[in-house]
């Protein structure tokens, strides 16, 4: 397949909803034609045409210390609650 080229279209309430590709390479589909599929299912997999253009994450290895003040400076926010919060979004939820 080529970058920005359809590789599965997917159905739901007769609205036909095509996937594309984010870039070049040799598509393996996961499920067949018709499949009923959920949430979060494996498609198919990319084999990238060029695999150079990928971008490395790595993972955060520094502290994650939160120091904030709440109320116009007035107050010093609790640092275990701020990580709660923040634990909370990243979990997807907004307190």
């Amino acid at each position: 397949v080529k970058e920005g080229q359809s590789y599965v279209e997917l159905e739901a309430m007769k609205m036909i909803m095509p996937v594309k590709t984010t870039a070049a390479g040799k598509i393996t589909h996961t499920c067949g034609a018709g499949s009923i599929v959920g949430a979060g299912e494996l498609l198919g997999a990319l084999e990238l045409a060029d695999p150079t253009q990928v971008k490395k994450i790595l993972p955060f290895e520094g502290d994650f210390a939160l120091k904030a003040v709440a109320d116009g400076g007035q107050k010093e926010t609790d640092s275990a609650d701020l990580m709660s919060q923040v634990q909370l979004m990243l979990d997807g939820y907004a307190p």
